[in-house]
């Protein structure tokens, strides 16, 4: 008898385990697949040149900064068009498979010039961020790495650098659409 009940019990154990470990997944997976389903096809960026990890994660735009002051629209677009066009050296990890980066949010304060850049993989199955910090600097901007996330269950964590935005409660999003083929902004404040 002690057997039989030692044997009972061990299956219903392991059958209670499995039933809330395959809840968890299936909720797991559901609110992820509720996340990617929202998001739209994104340009890639477009640079060929892939860096490695020890190169600069600074990059120059040539822009003039009468046509870009920090926190402005038109700030915010000329980071967006920046960050696209060289998201693959500004990533200090490459894109698996010969793939490249693609741009899915961008995050901007209204007093900080540092914004976070969230993109993927074209099949949406490595999620990164990054914190970049924008610099006027004898009338042209350039654009620093400073922090480096990676994607988990309980969302972003911090892997190198800083997280000058984590305090921030209110950040301005970036989406792209799809049917204008341009990103625009999500939320009004």
């Amino acid at each position: 008898m002690s057997k039989s009940f030692s044997k009972t019990k061990s299956i219903a154990i392991g059958l209670t385990t499995g039933i809330i470990l395959a809840g968890g997944a299936y909720y797991y997976l559901n609110n992820n697949q509720i996340t990617i389903n929202n998001v739209s096809s994104y340009p890639s960026s477009s640079s060929t040149n892939q860096s490695s990890a020890t190169s600069s994660s600074t990059r120059t735009n040539q822009q003039s900064s009468k046509t870009n002051q920090i926190n402005s629209e038109k700030f915010f677009k000329a980071a967006i068009k920046y960050s696209v066009n060289h998201l693959d050296e500004l990533s200090p990890a490459k894109a698996p498979n010969n793939q490249k980066w693609q741009a899915q949010f961008f995050w901007f304060s209204s007093n900080s010039s540092d914004f976070y850049v969230e993109y993927s993989t074209p099949d949406h199955s490595i999620w990164q961020k990054i914190l970049v910090r924008a610099k006027l600097t004898n009338g042209k901007i350039s654009y620093q790495r400073i922090g480096y996330f990676k994607s988990s269950e309980n969302g972003y964590y911090l892997v190198s650098g800083q997280d000058t935005l984590k305090n921030q409660s209110k950040l301005i999003l970036y989406q792209f659409n799809s049917k204008t083929k341009n990103w625009q902004r999500k939320n009004k404040n």
